[in-house]
């Protein structure tokens, strides 16, 4: 029965992961218009988001071994809540860089840590 919810809870961690990046993309045309940024920044900030996935493969792989799996899971992931109230209060690019850069960083750790636990 526990594992059965443990499933169901990374199924449903897979789904808001997969919202997220779509958020991203969609939020991008309205980010260019009120802030008047050019395709080459809106690039860029979707460029970072995929830096931080790559690079939270890194981190989630040796993180856990220091911090443990849960708490590592716990850390990197809150870095998105961060990101997400920074796009909501700036327009200045290199703090939408680095929130970009945390939203990607959330995601690659959802995907280990969900990874792992269905195999």
């Amino acid at each position: 029965m526990a594992e059965k919810k443990l499933f169901a809870g990374c199924y449903y961690l897979f789904f808001v992961n997969g919202g997220i990046t779509l958020l991203l993309g969609s939020i991008i045309p309205y980010m260019r218009e009120s802030y008047g940024f050019s395709y080459q920044l809106a690039g860029l900030l979707l460029s970072s988001h995929a830096v931080g996935n790559l690079l939270s493969s890194f981190l989630g792989g040796m993180l856990p071994i220091y911090l443990g799996r849960k708490q590592t899971a716990i850390l990197l992931c809150s870095l998105s809540f961060l990101a997400f109230i920074t796009m909501t209060v700036t327009g200045n690019p290199m703090l939408l860089f680095t929130a970009f850069f945390l939203t990607g960083i959330h995601r690659g750790t959802i995907s280990n840590f969900n990874n792992s636990v269905i195999t």
